[in-house]
């Protein structure tokens, strides 16, 4: 991925989340090992928090969350529901959620919630 390499963006970090298009088209850990090859890569998992000092004591927290789990959390709590009305590409994508994934889904989601509450209530 040349763009990494261009001046003006070498230099800056960078904290990418999984799509739609990742979850079809790369294997879960093509962007996981980007972070070997390009030092401002920030991925070093699917979902994580990023926090920045804003100063005066005041905090802004990034949370990215990897959609392709949370298609799978989505649709597994009610897939009755939701598997009938997703596009082909959606199909596709969930026929991936065995399981393990499933059960990682249902673990960011864990994630969002308590780290949601945690910053909400941080002063």
């Amino acid at each position: 991925m040349k763009i990494f390499d261009k001046k003006g963006i070498k230099d800056l970090p960078i904290f990418p989340v999984r799509g739609n298009h990742d979850c079809k088209y790369a294997d879960d850990e093509t962007e996981l090992n980007l972070r070997e090859q390009y030092p401002n890569w920030q991925m070093d998992h699917f979902y994580y928090e990023k926090e920045f000092d804003l100063g005066n004591g005041e905090k802004f927290s990034l949370l990215n969350v990897d959609s392709c789990l949370l298609l799978c959390e989505t649709v597994s709590r009610n897939p009755e529901k939701y598997y009938p009305s997703l596009d082909d590409d959606s199909r596709e994508i969930y026929g991936a959620c065995d399981p393990d994934r499933t059960s990682e889904a249902n673990k960011m989601m864990e994630w969002l919630n308590s780290t949601m509450t945690r910053t909400g209530q941080d002063p």
